[in-house]
């Protein structure tokens, strides 16, 4: 029984958790979660929208020296 409600407990808080799922196909997204998830919080796509983004990543291009490149892969994946 003790092992039946700790498997439950356990099941619950797990699918409870907030875990998102990198499609390794995209790259942006791919470059979204290695490079800007050392310094802040994953912001969900829809929390701006795309012209915010873009503003966003001008300046976070120059902190966290992502390449045009780069940018342009984790704007175009924002911004979808």
């Amino acid at each position: 029984m003790r092992l039946l409600m700790l498997s439950l407990i356990i099941c619950l808080f797990g699918c409870s958790a907030k875990e998102k799922m990198i499609d390794t196909n995209n790259a942006g997204q791919k470059l979204y979660y290695e490079k800007c998830n050392g310094c802040h919080r994953l912001y969900d796509k829809t929390e701006y929208e795309p012209k915010k983004w873009r503003e966003i990543m001008n300046v976070m291009k120059k902190k966290s020296h992502l390449t045009d490149d780069d940018e342009r892969m984790i704007i175009k994946y924002l911004a979808e």
